[in-house]
This record gives C-alpha cells, structure tokens and sequence, in this order.
C-alpha cells in the first residue's frame, strides 16, 4: 500500500472521530455504522466474497446513524440520519458531488459531513445533487459554533 492511502485513511478516521465526539458532546447519540464496524467478517475476507456487486453494496454502507436525544414532543419520534464522513484538504464541489451521487445511488437518505482545515460541511445528499456538489457550513443548530471552533483546533494538530 501506498503512503498516501495510509496517509488519507488516516485522516478519514481522525475525521470520523471528530465527528463523534463533536457530536456527542451536542447531545447526538452516535451509532457507528460503516461495514468495517458491522460487517468485519467481510471486511476481512472480500477478497473471498462469490458475489461482488453485494459486496459494492456493503461496502458503501454509511459510517454512523445520529438521532438527537430528545423526542418530538407532538409525534413520540425521534429524528435518525445516517451520515458518511469525508476528510478532504479543500472543498471542492466536483469532489462532493461525486461522493454524493455515489451514496444516493445506494442509500439515498444519506447526509455527508466533510471535514476540512478551515470548516466543517453538512448536507443531504439530495440537495447536495440538487446544488451541483455545493455543501452547506455545519449550522449551528446541529453543532454549536464553540464546540465546531474547539473541534476544528483539533483536526488541525492531527492532520498538519
């Protein structure tokens, strides 16, 4: 392998423990959910799989499941959304799209956070596509801007 596939997978799990933890301290409950969580038999042994295209699948599961720890007073529900982390050293709208129509075509209520040196992006992949790989800022509703800024300090230390 590569030093620059170690390097980038790397950042992809400091970005995916960013996430987490910055979530969690919002009150998120997080649920890792990636096939290298769920599914380690068979990230250990794909090369062994009879049926690839099942496979293709699998391996494009989402790395988390959120739901917010409070109910929806009215209904009794809670919100889930499951979400696919990215780290990428500049936020390029070609790049997002690709990512986003990747997981829309297989899991089509996917949100994506990309986590970047100068910010981090939130949205769906629907609108995503719809705005041709633009990706909105983390609002604050999700995250608080304190919690961001102290987060983003973080990846900084880990990532230069």
């Amino acid at each position: 392998m590569s030093d620059d596939f170690d390097r980038n997978l790397i950042k992809g799990k400091i970005a995916e423990q960013i996430f987490e933890r910055m979530f969690r301290t919002e009150d998120w409950e997080v649920f890792r959910y990636g096939y290298e969580f769920t599914e380690s038999f068979i990230s250990q042994h794909q090369h062994e799989v009879s049926f690839p295209p099942a496979l293709d699948t699998i391996r494009s599961t989402p790395d988390f499941i959120i739901t917010k720890n409070e109910e929806n007073k009215v209904e009794r529900k809670r919100d889930v959304f499951v979400v696919e982390v990215k780290y990428r050293s500049q936020l390029l709208p070609e790049k997002t799209l690709e990512t986003a129509q990747e997981y829309a075509e297989k899991w089509k209520y996917t949100h994506l956070f990309i986590a970047t040196p100068t910010g981090f992006y939130f949205g769906s992949v629907g609108d995503i596509i719809a705005s041709k790989g633009n990706i909105e800022p983390l609002k604050h509703g999700w995250v608080s801007a304190a919690h961001q800024e102290n987060y983003l300090k973080i990846l900084n230390e880990f990532i230069n």
